[in-house]
């Protein structure tokens, strides 16, 4: 069986609805909407959170397990200046992105994010030969994907 590797941006998937139509992103939903669009792959999704660790967060960490994603989660700090702190994965995502394609055995590598960071990665995975889709919010999408991605989905 083919196996897609996907890596969803849960801080970019979560503003765009807040801040535009004061909604809240449906996990279960986007799941499913993955394994619609992958219907007879095997789909490993990892989800990178960034939470208060004055929060708890354990019943939310939970669903996401018990629906089937896998998530990598930094906490937020803030800094003896006040600056808030460890508030972005993009970086980390693409790292443990290259790591992850060039490590298993995934045919297809998918992001759900708008964030152009993401660009590097689509490149590798087209190195190594993996097909790559991106899932994203119209408004947050950048053209500069559409020479990197085999699939582009809103």
């Amino acid at each position: 069986m083919q196996k897609v590797l996907a890596l969803i941006d849960a801080q970019n998937l979560w503003y765009t609805p807040k801040n535009d139509w004061n909604k809240k992103l449906d996990y279960k939903k986007l799941y499913s909407l993955l394994k619609k669009e992958h219907p007879d792959q095997e789909i490993e999704p990892y989800i990178y959170l960034i939470l208060d660790p004055l929060v708890s967060s354990d019943a939310f960490i939970s669903l996401l397990r018990c629906i089937g994603y896998v998530p990598r989660i930094k906490f937020i700090f803030q800094s003896d200046d006040k600056e808030f702190s460890n508030t972005d994965w993009s970086t980390d995502m693409v790292r443990e992105g290259r790591n992850l394609i060039k490590d298993a055995d995934y045919t297809s590598v998918l992001v759900a994010s708008g964030n152009c960071a993401f660009i590097d990665l689509f490149n590798y995975a087209g190195m190594l030969g993996k097909t790559t889709n991106l899932f994203c919010f119209e408004k947050d999408y950048s053209g500069k994907f559409s020479q990197k991605v085999d699939k582009i989905t809103f």
